[in-house]
């Protein structure tokens, strides 16, 4: 509720600023999408930094697995021992993750009760409060969701690959 406050805030303010609630809806979500660029950098990084050291631990990980074929309990003993000796922690990119949910389900959760979207148009949209007449933003979110996992550097493992494409 606070931060659907804030966000209601911004959004006002652009709105009297523009006087197009189809610009203040972008705008506030720039703001969003800039104040969380912080987070989402140093979510890179980290991330690109531990798959540098998983890739470098691979052909010792692949030993263990051949040595601990039948035990899988021993397998990630020894799989953690190995990685405290490297330096490879938990990859820490996911609780920056968790942390910008909040944050987003607030703006979801703002933007759906603003009433004064009710009957607004943009572009077009005749009424910003229901679905897309022309199925036209479900296609561009897509297509940026795929720029952006194109954009990110491809994992180490083939199967991580695949998952970012798939999701």
């Amino acid at each position: 509720d606070f931060l659907a406050r804030i966000l209601l805030w911004i959004y006002d303010v652009f709105h009297r600023l523009t006087s197009s609630a189809g610009l203040a809806v972008i705008l506030m979500t720039l703001v969003v999408r800039g104040g969380l660029m912080p987070l989402s950098i140093r979510n890179q990084l980290s991330m690109r930094s531990h798959g540098r050291k998983v890739s470098k631990l691979k052909p010792k990980l692949d030993a263990l697995k051949k040595r601990f074929p039948n035990d899988p309990r021993r397998f990630r003993e020894e799989q953690v021992k190995l990685m405290r000796e490297h330096g490879v922690g938990f990859p820490f990119g996911c609780v920056m993750m968790l942390l910008q949910i909040p944050i987003f389900m607030a703006l979801f959760g703002s933007l759906r009760i603003e009433y004064a979207l009710r009957h607004e148009a943009f572009g077009w949209i005749t009424d910003l409060s229901a679905k897309d007449p022309w199925f036209i933003l479900p296609v561009l979110m897509m297509l940026s969701s795929l720029f952006q996992v194109w954009l990110n550097p491809t994992p180490p493992d083939p199967m991580q690959a695949k998952m970012m494409w798939f999701m």
